[in-house]
C-alpha cells in the first residue's frame, strides 16, 4: 500500500460517482440470486435521504483513492423516538487492503462518528457466506437477530 488509510465522513453527492464501480464489485462479491435480482440502486432515494440528513457515509482512502465505504442510515428508530439508531445499509473494503486490523480500525472510527452524531445504538447485518461476526464480537457488538431470506420471484 502506497500510504496509511484515511477514513473520512463524506457527502453522497461527492461520493456516488467514485463508488459505483465499488458497488458493482461489492455485488459481484456477496449477492445472492445474482441472476434473478440485478444490482440497480435506487440513487434518487439515496440522494433524498440524504438531503434529509439521515444518510451517513464514511470512506476509506488510500492516497486518495477509495478503497472502502460504510453507508448506514442514522435515524431515530420507531419504536424508540428517544434514540437516534445507526442501521448499516452497506460496508466494503477492496479485498486488496483487508489486512491486518483495517477493517477493525475502520469501525472504530465509524463507532467514533456515531457517537459524536449522538447516536445510542448501531445495528449492521454480515453475509453468512462471508461470515464478519469474528470482526464485530471483537469490537464488542452482541448478536442479537437472524435474518432469512428466499427467492418467490417467478
Amino acid at each position: 500500500m502506497d500510504s496509511e488509510p484515511q477514513f473520512k465522513v463524506e457527502r453522497y453527492a461527492d461520493v456516488i460517482a467514485e463508488a459505483i464501480p465499488l458497488l458493482s464489485y461489492h455485488w459481484e462479491e456477496i449477492a445472492m440470486f445474482k441472476d434473478k435480482i440485478k444490482l440497480c440502486p435506487a440513487f434518487d432515494k439515496y440522494e433524498e435521504i440524504d438531503k434529509a440528513g439521515g444518510l451517513h457515509i464514511i470512506t476509506a482512502r488510500v492516497g486518495g483513492r477509495l478503497i472502502g465505504y460504510h453507508v448506514a442510515f442514522v435515524t431515530p428508530h420507531p419504536h424508540y423516538k428517544n434514540n437516534l439508531m445507526s442501521l448499516t445499509d452497506i460496508f466494503f473494503i477492496l479485498p486488496e487492503h483487508r489486512k491486518g486490523l483495517l477493517g477493525f480500525r475502520f469501525f472504530q472510527f465509524i463507532e467514533h462518528e456515531m457517537r459524536k452524531l449522538g447516536v445510542t445504538k448501531m445495528m449492521a447485518g454480515t453475509k453468512l457466506n462471508r461470515d464478519l461476526g469474528i470482526l464485530f464480537e471483537r469490537l464488542g457488538w452482541e448478536p442479537t437477530d437472524r435474518m432469512y431470506s428466499k427467492y418467490i420471484g417467478s
